[in-house]
């Protein structure tokens, strides 16, 4: 099967990247286009990056070196930067697939730590961290509530565990609201987890 990849990569509507960097997005691109194809078997991949994310990439880093000190227990993790990165995307872009995405971040923590508790607290602490870091020009949501509830630690009775940074009512439907849920399995029960993002911004429908 032939490979077809088309990218779409405007060097000049990408402000502060030199060609060096710019020639890594390209390279980047192709890659995550070839991967794409081989993971769903199509041959015709069209990719696109959208300059206003890659203005935020800058940040990004620079926030990893400042928050490394906050969250040095944190980092010695397993997965901690690409959870790091995923939170402040989500967080960045506020989108209908942003709470959907952090979800099955949370199930997916719960699932893999024995500690479920300790999992739930690392990744508030990272999502509180990044909202109170991130320039307000650059954050793209208003509030998160995180709700996690089942037995964690092994312990007999099940237990709720409520995160709520920033300004959100979850009582009534906006456009700029993302809800989702979903549950993770492990040896010791099920845990539901529900998440609430309110954007800056209304969502497209």
């Amino acid at each position: 099967m032939s490979l077809k990849r088309m990218v779409s990569l405007k060097e000049k509507e990408v402000k502060g990247f030199t060609p060096k960097k710019s020639i890594f997005f390209y390279n980047l691109s192709n890659k995550m286009a070839k991967s794409i194809q081989k993971f769903s078997g199509v041959e015709k991949v069209n990719l696109s990056f959208d300059s206003s994310q890659l203005q935020t990439i800058p940040l990004l880093k620079l926030l990893e070196r400042k928050l490394m000190r906050n969250l040095y227990f944190e980092k010695r993790k397993e997965n901690f930067n690409e959870n790091f990165e995923l939170v402040y995307f989500i967080l960045t872009n506020h989108s209908k697939k942003g709470s959907k995405l952090l979800v099955k971040l949370l199930v997916s923590l719960l699932e893999r730590n024995r500690k479920q508790s300790l999992a739930f607290y690392s990744l508030t602490k990272i999502i509180e961290s990044l909202m109170k870091n991130i320039p307000e020009r650059f954050l793209g949501v208003k509030g998160i509530k995180v709700i996690a509830k089942g037995r964690f630690n092994k312990r007999s009775r099940t237990k709720k565990i409520i995160f709520q940074k920033g300004s959100l009512s979850t009582s009534k439907v906006t456009q700029s609201l993302s809800y989702s849920q979903g549950k993770a399995v492990t040896l010791y029960g099920g845990f539901g987890v529900k998440v609430w993002i309110v954007g800056k911004e209304k969502l497209e429908k």
